[in-house]
């Protein structure tokens, strides 16, 4: 479904993606590991567009999307849930679960949204509140509601973890589960090397913008350089 090759990319004179190739097959769960600065968010960005790319071709459903505006590669499916969640905290959830139907050329429906909402029951009862009051996890499954609206083919969570605890983060993942059983394809970065590897069948690794280490995540589970590197004491 999606296939990357040779993606370069710099700020500068800094390299941050050094010839990075991956791919992720329809309905799969692949994941991205490595430190903080290795590279991850900077190879979700490019593949959407949001970073310009120094070499190297992006392929999504058989098409080279490559020099395809960020627009225009959400349309065709590539949807992106950012580090951090990113939510608009001055509009109400409902304005911002319908921000993520904008790219798309038609009008969404309120079975959408109440599709949504039965997903995420806190956000339906906060539907018109502004979401700045929202706790992080309920943040969280916005941003994810959000990309939803999207209709998205694939979907890319950056750090979906990320400053929640440990409940929330079993939620979240256990709902990554649910998205991937019912047929959507997942690129997953995640800080939380065991919990990423555990809910893949693909992993890469990234050291300073370089892959150093690839292949299925059970393989990876068992790598010694993993497990010292990046599972510590989970191992």
């Amino acid at each position: 479904m999606l296939e990357a090759t040779g993606l370069a990319a710099a700020y500068g004179p800094v390299k941050a993606l050094d010839g990075v190739s991956l791919t992720v097959a329809q309905g799969e769960v692949a994941a991205v590991l490595g430190a903080n600065g290795a590279g991850k968010s900077t190879l979700l960005r490019t593949l959407l567009g949001l970073m310009p790319g120094a070499g190297g071709t992006v392929r999504f459903c058989g098409e080279d999307i490559s020099k395809l505006s960020t627009p225009e590669r959400v349309r065709r499916g590539l949807v992106l849930v950012p580090e951090g969640r990113r939510v608009l905290t001055g509009l109400t959830v409902e304005e911002n679960l319908l921000m993520g139907a904008y790219p798309r050329r038609d009008t969404p429906g309120a079975a959408e949204l109440d599709a949504i909402y039965g997903r995420f029951s806190n956000l339906a009862a906060r539907r018109h509140m502004k979401a700045g009051v929202l706790s992080g996890g309920e943040q969280q499954m916005l941003a994810i509601g959000r990309a939803m609206m999207a209709r998205p083919k694939l979907m890319m969570l950056d750090e979906p973890s990320l400053g929640l605890s440990p409940r929330l983060t079993s939620e979240v993942f256990a709902l990554i589960a649910a998205l991937n059983a019912e047929g959507m394809s997942i690129l997953l970065v995640e800080q939380n090397a065991l919990l990423a590897l555990e809910a893949s069948q693909r992993a890469l690794v990234l050291e300073l913008g370089r892959e150093v280490v690839a292949g299925t995540s059970a393989a990876l589970l068992k790598d010694d350089r993993v497990r010292g590197a990046y599972l510590g004491a989970a191992a």
